[in-house]
């Protein structure tokens, strides 16, 4: 008897010992690194930047706890793994949208200002084609005209164009306009493209007179992920936004 109330002394010492260092483990520390690991997924959307921020909130605040809390608790490597992965995609996210913003503005002025180069040259058969979705131009050359044969609905679509008074208006200056990216005024994507729209400043002489007025371009960067290809086209013109002398 004395024997099994000795083994049932030494067990219960045992408990004691174990429920002693048992720590418990830190929640903010678990969330910390789970939104640490879903980070990455601010590369997608502006709007899950979120992700990175509220896993730097979680995991400084779990080892401000760790470090500084009455009641020991354990998940500083967890903390510390999801401090460093969301103070990376809070740095890297913005950097890479900001960067490919760039980009894509910078194609699109370049776009633009090809289209006002077929205007300024007089070639609204080119600059009409550029209105069109990339895969139903035909090639700019020579022959282009070929497609805009009388009673043809190419015909129709092209003299419904040249109808705009801002087309017009382009003809008529020639190579006397100056046309000058001015600011972006909207940038957003869509399912498989990116839209920007672009204020351009558009300068010419009259009367010994330098005369402005801004024309508004909507313009659409086509993504065909199966050619690994990207092409631009021309949304949406308006003029007479402002204008200056």
């Amino acid at each position: 008897m004395s024997g099994e109330l000795a083994g049932q002394s030494r067990l219960s010492e045992v408990v004691e010992e174990d429920v002693i260092q048992y720590r418990p483990v830190s929640a903010s520390a678990i969330v910390g690194l789970i939104t640490g690991l879903l980070s990455p997924l601010a590369f997608f959307h502006p709007g899950l930047w979120t992700m990175p921020v509220a896993g730097l909130f979680f995991s400084g605040l779990a080892l401000v706890r760790i470090t500084r809390g009455d009641v020991p608790v354990i998940g500083r490597r967890a903390a510390v793994v999801g401090l460093v992965l969301s103070t990376t995609m809070i740095a890297a996210a913005p950097a890479q949208w900001l960067s490919y913003r760039w980009l894509i503005g910078r194609e699109a002025r370049q776009f633009a200002a090809a289209w006002f180069d077929m205007l300024a040259a007089r070639e609204p058969q080119k600059a009409f084609q550029l209105t069109l979705f990339p895969e139903d131009r035909v090639p700019l050359d020579s022959n282009v005209w070929q497609v805009y044969y009388e009673g043809s609905s190419a015909r129709e679509n092209l003299e419904e164009f040249l109808r705009k008074p801002e087309i017009r208006v382009l003809l008529a200056l020639g190579p006397e306009a100056r046309a000058r990216y001015y600011k972006a005024d909207g940038y957003w994507t869509e399912r498989d493209s990116d839209v920007v729209r672009q204020i351009y400043a558009v300068t010419f002489e009259q009367e010994g007179r330098k005369k402005t007025f801004f024309m508004s371009l909507t313009l659409r960067r086509h993504r065909f992920t199966e050619l690994h290809a990207s092409k631009w086209q021309l949304l949406r013109l308006t003029a007479g936004l402002e204008s200056a002398s």
